[in-house]
């Protein structure tokens, strides 16, 4: 039923009516991918659709080119796209998710892109024919080896979120992404009224400041990092809900390399941290420029916050705001115009933090996964 394909032209037909993804997908290392060259020397024709945006247009020439690159990966982790004459508005690709797969010593993939084109009237032959493409897809996956497969759905496309359910496919985490114009945050901070309305707290009773990162406190706030993300109560991610990671038992170590990398600079391009009168670490949050990742915004100046952590017996007492303002200055400093947060839905509290700092909630998406392991 699938044909492989090596060319781009049925997902350059679908993009345009498509609501595309606020993330670039990740290269073949792990990490988000840089385009081949600029959008004035995209190889990519205008697409032929009325009333596409500038910044669609940009971001479709992105995302079109990030998708080339991984299908001109020569690694174990390159794109393998498919179509199906039977589901001709559906495009999917399998591609191999290289740091979880060395990780935890067994092959886990993923659908991406996954692109099916809206339609106003779903009829039972298009639920079907959608439904069996799906399933073509796992099997697919099986005979690569995979033994676990991820896909990335909007809540409002509810057709294929029912789709991949019935195909086997559970929820594991919904992330949400935040947007903040640091010009209208800076000028609101000028404003001491809008900084009280705001509720920024300057400090707490156990934080004394905020600095760079020292290489003595790697092991504390990767030991913080991991008391953080491993709670699912307030930090629900797709490894602490997925019994196949679980079984492992290697999540702690997992978190541990999450900072250590970011430590390390391959994640981040500074980490701050907020530490007490003695100088230990409470917490801390990363800060990432547009060079270190292509951002799909149109300004293409999008700085962002990939990791942030408080020890959990210092939370709520003003420790995130404060490392979150300081970020946004040197944002500023750095002439950045607008910062990106992604952010679990149960993590109430990044919500309330950056609604109150101005932020403007831009996209909303769910992970599934499916176990591969009963159909091999």
């Amino acid at each position: 039923m699938l044909t492989t394909v090596s060319d781009l032209s049925l997902l350059k037909e679908l993009l345009p009516d498509w609501r595309l993804p606020q993330v670039v997908p990740a290269s073949k290392d792990g990490r988000l991918s840089t385009p081949h060259s600029s959008m004035q020397e995209s190889n990519c024709a205008e697409p032929e659709s009325v009333g596409i945006t500038k910044g669609k247009q940009e971001q479709i020439e992105n995302y079109l080119a990030a998708v080339q690159n991984l299908l001109d990966a020569e690694d174990a982790g390159r794109l393998r796209c498919y179509s199906s004459n039977a589901a001709p508005r559906v495009f999917a690709g399998l591609r191999r998710q290289n740091f979880d797969s060395n990780f935890f010593g067994f092959e886990v993939g993923r659908i991406e892109p996954l692109v099916v084109a809206p339609t106003e009237r779903w009829t039972k032959v298009e639920r079907r024919d959608l439904e069996s493409y799906l399933k073509a897809l796992l099997q697919e996956a099986a005979g690569h080896g995979f033994k676990q497969l991820s896909a990335y759905c909007e809540p409002s496309d509810f057709q294929l979120l029912q789709a991949l359910s019935l195909c086997g496919f559970v929820p594991m985490d919904t992330t949400m992404r935040y947007e903040l114009n640091l010009g209208e945050w800076a000028q609101n901070k000028r404003d001491h009224s809008a900084c009280r309305q705001s509720n920024y707290k300057t400090g707490s009773p156990t934080a004394s400041g905020i600095r760079e990162l020292r290489e003595s406190d790697i092991d504390a706030l990767a030991a913080v990092t991991a008391q953080c993300f491993l709670d699912r109560a307030r930090n629900i991610n797709r490894f602490n809900s997925d019994p196949q990671f679980l079984e492992t038992g290697k999540l702690p170590a997992l978190y541990h390399t999450w900072f250590k990398n970011l430590a390390r600079g391959e994640l981040a391009d500074q980490v701050f941290v907020s530490q007490d009168s003695q100088g230990r670490p409470l917490g801390f949050l990363s800060v990432q420029l547009p060079s270190h990742k292509p951002s799909t915004l149109a300004s293409g100046q999008c700085g962002a916050i990939p990791m942030m952590a408080v020890a959990p017996e210092h939370q709520g007492r003003g420790i995130y705001a404060s490392l979150l303002k300081h970020a946004f200055d040197w944002f500023i400093s750095q002439k950045i115009e607008t910062v990106e947060l992604w952010t679990h839905i149960s993590n109430t509290p990044n919500h309330r933090v950056w609604l109150k700092a101005g932020a403007t909630l831009t996209y909303t998406v769910h992970c599934l996964h499916c176990d591969l392991r009963q159909l091999q």
